[in-house]
């Protein structure tokens, strides 16, 4: 006769994963204890229904060698091969763009991949699930820093930046702190929508004094996606939108923009008959994509930008290897959104939607942001183009967020039997 302590014991000894030995315990107790309460009304005693239920699951190796198959830790190649495409095509502007006003090293390039490389490897093979009770712990340290930066921090193009010696960075890259707070925070079903907007407009305020209209929108996107995704109560949440574009709408009237940040504006509407400083990029925008052709620029115009706005390099590819290549890589950029939004609507453990559907706004806004920026349907604030931009911390935070999405496909069959 097998126990139950055996029968589990002999099954986990198939299961590599450690996880997976975790959920595939509790799943199997849990039908071994169903159909021994069965038994045990069809006039069986509690030990002879817990044999009889054992007996009825089958044979140990058997359940043990399919569970292993099912609940096994999973690598999304498509993601993976798509991450490592785009970080390799990084390496292009090096090889094309021969401007002094490109600071590209090759090593320090090099040097940001292998990081990126690093930090998306370790994000994936850790268990995501034990950061969700530190929910309030990152939300406090993104304001922490934040805060930080707006008092201390180099001004860099009206914009506060983070500069801590041996890393430089814009607040952008305090976002991927708000996702895993906002991800801890909103899986508890049961938080006050009045605490959601104080929250969620909070950061906004800190950025906003901060003069950080990128970070604001990608923040407002991110988290909004995420509230999209919880299980709250769906009239609250409209009350609660409607409320925050009521302190969005004060906010502004309150704290109006800034001369500066105005020029900005009317240089991107009329960059021929507003002289605000920034009309330059625009015309030089302008003239690049409208002598760009299918494989190169049509006509020989200087491919030179103002120091410090790399992040319009892909206008100057545009310009210097056509139109095929732009689409090529805007599509294959487009390609890592669609398959991380694939792989969201795979994955039934909240807690990990909650985690993808922040990060996959995070890294498509960039996108379409820097996309439209290049082609000139945008203004051009401070925003990257993921991966191909100069810049290690533009590689970290993206390579963060393609491991998050690597990190929750890898367990998809391994936790959510359990949570379901």
């Amino acid at each position: 006769m097998v126990k139950k302590e055996q029968f589990l014991y002999e099954v986990k000894q198939f299961i590599r994963s450690k996880e997976a030995k975790r959920f595939v315990t509790a799943e199997l107790e849990f039908h071994l204890k169903q159909s021994t309460e069965a038994l045990k009304k069809q006039g069986y005693t509690a030990e002879e229904g817990e044999v009889k239920a054992v007996q009825q699951m089958g044979s140990p190796i058997t359940i043990g060698q399919k569970l292993n198959r099912l609940h096994r830790p999973k690598v999304d190649w498509r993601l993976t091969a798509l991450f490592l495409l785009v970080m390799a095509l990084g390496f292009i502007p090096l090889l094309v763009l021969s401007s002094e006003s490109y600071y590209y090293s090759f090593y320090a390039k090099l040097i940001g991949c292998l990081l990126g490389l690093g930090v998306a490897g370790a994000v994936m093979f850790m268990d995501y699930t034990k950061l969700s009770k530190f929910g309030w712990v990152f939300y406090g340290l993104g304001c922490t820093v934040v805060l930080f930066t707006s008092a201390f921090g180099p001004t860099v193009n009206g914009m506060p930046s983070l500069n801590l010696g041996f890393f430089y960075s814009d607040i952008l890259i305090t976002l991927p702190l708000f996702l895993l707070g906002w991800a801890g925070i909103l899986r508890n079903e049961r938080i006050n929508m009045f605490l959601v907007g104080l929250l969620f407009f909070f950061p906004m305020l800190l950025l906003y004094r901060a003069v950080n209209w990128p970070s604001i929108v990608i923040y407002f996107v991110m988290v909004s996606t995420m509230i999209l995704k919880t299980r709250l109560d769906k009239k609250k949440m409209i009350l609660f939108a409607s409320a925050m574009i009521g302190i969005a709408v004060a906010t502004f009237y309150r704290f109006p923009l800034k001369e500066y940040q105005l020029a900005r504006i009317y240089s991107f509407i009329a960059p021929e008959k507003y002289g605000g400083g920034m009309e330059y990029l625009y015309v030089r925008v302008k003239e690049l994509i409208g002598n760009a052709g299918l494989f190169g620029g049509t006509q020989q115009v200087e491919i030179y930008f103002p120091e410090g706005s790399p992040d319009l390099i892909l206008t100057s590819l545009t310009y210097e290897l056509g139109w095929i290549f732009a689409l090529l890589l805007s599509g294959i950029l487009l390609l890592c959104i669609f398959r991380m939004f694939f792989i969201l609507t795979n994955i039934k453990d909240h807690y990990g939607t909650l985690l993808i559907s922040g990060g996959l706004a995070m890294f498509a806004m960039q996108v379409f942001i820097n996309l439209g920026m290049s082609f000139g349907v945008l203004p051009i604030v401070s925003v990257s183009l993921p991966f191909i931009s100069y810049g290690v911390s533009g590689t970290l935070l993206n390579s963060f967020i393609f491991g998050i999405v690597l990190s929750v496909y890898r367990k998809k069959d391994v936790i959510w039997t359990v949570q379901s």
